[in-house]
């Protein structure tokens, strides 16, 4: 049983989407570069909605871009409160050294 064509283009949005969030671990490091990230994901669900001429669908990828918004906010955020944890944790280490 073949797929509707609306699947299929669903589908190929995902996939596309997991090509850019497989990048990510691998730049976890680079905050600049995770932002870029971040924004290419934004960019490919807004081109899809725009490129389907199907409102539903639309609809589906505009709700599934605000969920994409709202995780690498999350993402993004953690990883930072992270840094800053590692950074406090050094410079307590620093303090009580030099006591």
């Amino acid at each position: 049983m073949s797929q509707s064509p609306e699947s299929e283009y669903l589908r190929e949005l995902l996939l596309e989407d997991k090509k850019l969030m497989d990048q990510l671990p691998s730049l976890l490091g680079d905050n600049q570069k995770t932002l870029e990230l971040f924004a290419k994901r934004i960019s490919l669900y807004r081109r899809f909605a725009k490129e389907s001429t199907n409102p539903l669908v639309q609809h589906i990828i505009l709700a599934r871009l605000d969920n994409v918004i709202l995780n690498d906010a999350l993402i993004n955020t953690t990883h930072q409160l992270h840094t800053d944890i590692a950074k406090l944790g050094s410079r307590l280490d620093d303090l009580e050294s030099k006591h």
